[in-house]
C-alpha cells in the first residue's frame, strides 16, 4: 500500500533475530545465515535505499511468523504470499490469488511444505504483474506483450517468461517493458536456481521424522539468500535500467 513518505529507521537485522541465531544447534549454518546478514545490510547501504519510506505492509497480522510456524495450531486459516492456506503440520489446500503464487504452491497435491522459497517467487511474480499490467503501457503495447498478459491471466507463468526472456528490446514495447525486461529475466534465473538447490539440498536430503530443528536454519539461510539474489538484481541494473527517468513515482496498476 501507498502513502505519502515518512521517515523511518535505517534498515538493519534486528538484533532479536541475530540472538535468536545463537540458540541453533546447527553452527555451520548459524555462520553462513550471519555472513548473508551482513550481506544484506551491505547492499541495502550500497543501493542508497533511502529511510524515506513511501509504502506499508498490509494483513501483516495475518502472515505466519517462523517463530511459531512448527507449534502454534495450524487449524485455522492464515494468508502468507498472497495465498489463503489451510494448516496442519503440512500444507493441504492452496487458495486464494493463484496469480503470485509460486508454482510449486499451485501443483502442490498434498503433503507440502511452504517455505520461503515460495514467498521468493511469489514477490517475483508481483513485479512481473506490476510491469505487464502497468497503467503506462495500456496505450502502447506490442503484440508479444498482449500474449504474455494472456498467458500470466491464463496461468500460464513458464509460458509467459519463456516469452519474457526472448522479448527483444524495441520501440513497439511498452517504455516499462523496454526497460525492466533485462532485470525480469536476470531475476527469473535466480528464481530458478534457488528452487532447484531448495528441492536438492533441502528436500532430497530430508531426514526421517525432520522437524523445526531440520528445517529453521534452512528456512533462514533460504529466505536470506533470496533477498541478497533480490538486491543483487538490483545493483546490477540500477545504473540502467532502474535509474530510467520514466521512474518519477509508483504508477497505480491498470
Amino acid at each position: 500500500m501507498l502513502d505519502e513518505p515518512v521517515e523511518r529507521k535505517r534498515f538493519e537485522i534486528p538484533k532479536e533475530f541475530q540472538e535468536h541465531l545463537e540458540s541453533l544447534q546447527d553452527k555451520k549454518a548459524v555462520e553462513m545465515i550471519k555472513e548473508l546478514c551482513k550481506r544484506v545490510e551491505e547492499l541495502v547501504e550500497g543501493l542508497g535505499i533511502s529511510e524515506q519510506c513511501s509504502a506499508f505492509i498490509t494483513d501483516g497480522d495475518l502472515a505466519v511468523s517462523w517463530r511459531d510456524y512448527w507449534t502454534e495450531d495450524r487449524r485455522g486459516t492464515k494468508l502468507v504470499s498472497s495465498c489463503h492456506i489451510t494448516w496442519g503440520a503440512w500444507l493441504m489446500h492452496p487458495q486464494g490469488t493463484p496469480e503470485f503464487m509460486s508454482r510449486a504452491l499451485l501443483g502442490a497435491k498434498g503433503g507440502y511444505l511452504h517455505s520461503p522459497v515460495d514467498d521468493l517467487e511469489s514477490f517475483f511474480w508481483v513485479a512481473v504483474w506490476s510491469v505487464f499490467f502497468n497503467k503506462s503501457n495500456a496505450k502502447k503495447r506490442s503484440d508479444e506483450e498482449e500474449g504474455i498478459r494472456d498467458d500470466l491471466v491464463g496461468g500460464r507463468k513458464d509460458d509467459a517468461m519463456r516469452d519474457i526472456v526472448k522479448l527483444k528490446r524495441h520501440g513497439n514495447n511498452s517504455d516499462i517493458t523496454y526497460w525492466f525486461q533485462p532485470t525480469l529475466r536476470e531475476w527469473w534465473v535466480k528464481v530458478r536456481h534457488r528452487d532447484e538447490v531448495w528441492s536438492e539440498q533441502v528436500l532430497d536430503c530430508e531426514p526421517g521424522g525432520a522437524n523445526e530443528g531440520y528445517y529453521l536454519p534452512h528456512f533462514h539461510r533460504f529466505a536470506l539468500e533470496g533477498v541478497v539474489d533480490v538486491l543483487e538484481v538490483l545493483e546490477n541494473r540500477w545504473d540502467d535500467e532502474l535509474s530510467w527517468e520514466g521512474w518519477t513515482g509508483p504508477t497505480p496498476l491498470a
